[in-house]
């Protein structure tokens, strides 16, 4: 045992025996050896590395417990998207999700579904380079997430290094999964908790969350915490099938733990059958899950299908019925957000919910709120939709008193007395209860051309193409002859349902329109400071109130010149306090532009389109200077792009930008590297086969960089189909097209990588 290489060997050995024994435990719920001995081989392995620290390796079964406790979690970018998943509960909703994928697929593509239980946890990135993990990394704004590495090598299933089966040398592989605590798990840390007089968590997954952000990663260890892989993200240097059942396969294949109960379906039938059968027994887990994810099981398929700004276009989440509860409305408040509409909210009896202790519940808008007839003292049904926002589905009509008081439309804004405007929301509703339109808001429908009159001569007016949203006038003595007008909003007592051709109606919002409201200014800043945006640690809400309160700032743009005598004057404030948010303040001044431009909250751009804007124009300078029509884009339609023209456009948008600016905030996107390359821009790719340098996802994303498309059928409109080894049946629909082929190398010099 004591020449070098003999050791090596024995270290090795006993490593790819606790490895494969705690995968068979935590696992496979199978264990090989006894507990005894499996302490044995840990004993025997420490006191080895103990002796050699030289032959200690990060991935080691030892080092699941060895960091140091934290002083703070730093923030880190994922290699791709982390993006949301589009819910329903509905299963006329999981039947267009079917029918919009065959839309989009085409009459001559099949497809199968592969379905998964959806953990209730917290879902995590990880990063295995050369096979061994290296990062794991929070979900966060689905960008960029918090780096809890430490805490994540707690996990005891989840494997510290790949196993190997094939060469994971030089490779770069993102291992999606949701962590989870059992329910006997969180009984346990909740007795250990109530014992020790600290308050119990609300549920497992607040648990999880609790114990993955805890800054020592010893305690972390003793919480229980295990996890299911269920994704693979970027994929550099390492082939994996182009089959999502066969990735899953390819992960358990590494000791990746996967859910026991995903199962293939091939039609939509087989879906909902499978949907229903586990609503009645997921009680019967000791793990929660709160629903099905329905994915696309091909990869290629996926490639085609694309995403929207927010979720990808091949998966779906079922969630099953929240809990209901009945409470007993208090009172009810106004809400002003940070876009100045006034929301009510209903003031609960509390009452426990999904877990947790519900005491408001959103009441949506005042059309809203009169239709369900809502009254202070009423009894109401309250649920949480999507277990996340309570929300009254109705109210209890025999428990109605004479005592109940209905609560005005307001007039005047609750925050600072100004006037209300009412503004047409944007999408309209079917008011009959039998049709599809009832439960799905209908966009917006314009007048007719027959109806319609040109805006400066009272002329005709025509539509200049099919897909345009613009009107011309046809008088040529018009100055707007040959200039595009856009279409007005038609009245909903003249729109017609699209389904049933019913009566439609249209919700009235109300908001304030004084920009200096101090219930707008705080959300603003409150939203400017969160963490997916500046991440200004330290400036939560009431910090946010008491400098708005206290006149310190109006705007966002203010937090940059505050003085540090007056934050420290404001209650609960300290020197150590006060410091460690000028230096957050300051810190933040480097944020990319794609968190500052999420930060500005502009109308309808979330964190994704906040990158896409940012990465089509690299600095603010451009962006404001861009006009409605230059945003336009695949994923920025007319609705968006007039909203943040709009946006820009206001003085009030340009005094804060121009005084971030003159603060030394940053204003240019580290995205800007990325180029669009003339050979790409513009074109459409269809891949076939496997290929060797990198994965199908991370070739789809260097196309996409450079302006091109990739889709996941061949068509007289594909300009190149890329062939790889084994190549499918696209590589000989192409070739009866006579579409250009590219190897692996004539792709990488097309996009200027070699």
């Amino acid at each position: 045992m004591g020449k070098p290489k003999d050791l090596q060997h024995r270290i090795g050995q006993l490593r790819e025996q606790i490895r494969r024994h705690n995968y068979r435990y935590y696992v496979e719920n199978a264990p090989g050896i006894s507990d005894r001995e499996f302490d044995a081989l840990m004993e025997e392995l420490g006191r080895l590395e103990q002796e050699h620290p030289e032959l200690v390796t990060p991935d080691s079964p030892t080092r699941r417990v060895g960091g140091q406790p934290l002083e703070a979690f730093t923030s880190a970018e994922h290699l791709s998207p982390m993006l949301s998943i589009d819910n329903t509960y509905n299963e006329d909703e999981v039947r267009e999700f079917d029918a919009r994928i065959g839309r989009l697929l085409g009459p001559e593509e099949t497809w199968s579904y592969v379905v998964e239980p959806k953990i209730d946890g917290v879902a995590i990135n990880l990063v295995y380079r050369d096979g061994s993990l290296t990062q794991g990394i929070t979900r966060g704004n689905g960008l960029a997430g918090d780096d809890v590495t430490q805490n994540a090598r707690t996990v005891v299933n989840l494997p510290l290094a790949l196993a190997a089966g094939v060469d994971l040398a030089g490779s770069v592989i993102e291992v999606r999964g949701e962590v989870y605590m059992s329910f006997g798990a969180f009984k346990a840390v909740n007795a250990e908790r109530g014992e020790a007089g600290e308050p119990l968590f609300a549920n497992p997954r607040n648990a999880t969350a609790g114990s993955l952000k805890l800054l020592d990663p010893a305690v972390t260890a003793r919480r229980g915490l295990r996890a299911f892989t269920y994704e693979i993200g970027t994929c550099d240097g390492a082939r994996v099938p182009d089959s999502h059942w066969e990735r899953l396969n390819w992960l358990r294949e590494r000791r990746c733990p996967t859910n026991p109960n995903v199962q293939v379906c091939g039609t939509c039938d087989e879906v909902l059958d499978l949907c229903r059968d586990w609503e009645g027994r997921i009680h019967d887990l000791d793990y929660p899950v709160d629903g099905l994810v329905v994915k696309v099981d091909s990869i290629a398929q996926r490639v085609g299908l694309g995403a929207t700004s927010k979720a990808p276009r091949w998966l779906m989440a079922y969630k099953f019925a929240a809990e209901q509860q009945v409470s007993r409305v208090e009172r009810i408040e106004v809400n002003v957000g940070k876009s100045g509409q006034l929301t009510p909210v209903a003031v609960l009896e509390p009452v426990r919910l999904s877990g947790t202790t519900v005491s408001r519940a959103s009441l949506h808008n005042f059309d809203e709120l009169a239709r369900k007839d809502v009254r202070i003292g009423d009894h109401v049904l309250v649920e949480k939709a999507g277990e996340i926002i309570p929300q009254v589905l109705k109210v209890i009509e025999e428990k109605r008193t004479d005592a109940t008081k209905p609560y005005p439309r307001p007039v005047k804004c609750p925050e600072c007395k100004g006037s209300v405007r009412e503004e047409h929301s944007e999408k309209k509703k079917c008011l009959n209860d039998h049709c599809d339109g009832a439960t799905k808001l209908k966009t917006r429908g314009y007048l007719p051309i027959a109806e319609d009159r040109c805006a400066v001569c009272g002329g005709p007016v025509a539509i200049p193409g099919r897909k345009t949203a613009h009107k011309i006038c046809l008088n040529s003595d018009c100055p707007m002859r040959g200039q595009e007008a856009k279409r007005e909003f038609m009245p909903p007592e003249r729109d017609r349902c699209s389904v049933c051709k019913g009566p439609v109606t249209v919700t009235l919002l109300l908001y304030c329109d004084n920009p200096r409201c101090p219930g707008q200014v705080e959300e603003r800043i409150a939203h400017f400071a969160s963490r997916g945006a500046m991440d200004i640690e330290g400036l939560g809400q009431a910090l946010v109130h008491q400098l708005v309160e206290a006149k310190l700032v109006e705007d966002m743009a203010d937090l940059y010149s505050l003085d540090r005598d007056s934050v420290l004057a404001l209650e609960g404030m300290a020197e150590k306090s006060t410091d460690n948010l000028f230096n957050a303040i300051e810190a933040s001044k480097s944020q990319d532009l794609s968190r500052l431009l999420f930060g500005l909250g502009i109308p309808h751009v979330g964190a994704h389109l906040a990158g896409v804007l940012a990465r089509k124009f690299p600095s603010l300078d451009e962006l404001r200077n861009a006009s409605e029509k230059d945003l336009l884009g695949e994923e920025i339609g007319e609705t968006i792009a007039t909203a943040v023209a709009g946006f820009l456009a206001r003085e009030s948008t340009a005094a804060v930008l121009d005084k971030l600016t003159r603060a030394g905030v940053n204003t240019r996107s580290g995205a800007g590297a990325v180029w669009e390359s003339p050979e790409v821009a513009g074109k459409t790719f269809v891949l076939t086969g496997a290929l060797a340098g990198y994965g199908r996802d991370e070739a789809a994303r260097l196309i996409a960089s450079r302006g091109g498309r990739v889709t996941g059928s061949v068509s007289s409109k594909t300009d190149y189909v890329v062939v790889g080894e084994d190549p499918g049946t696209k590589l000989a629909r192409a070739r009866e097209l006579g579409v250009n082929e590219l190897s692996e190398e004539g792709l990488r010099r097309l996009l200027g990588l070699d």
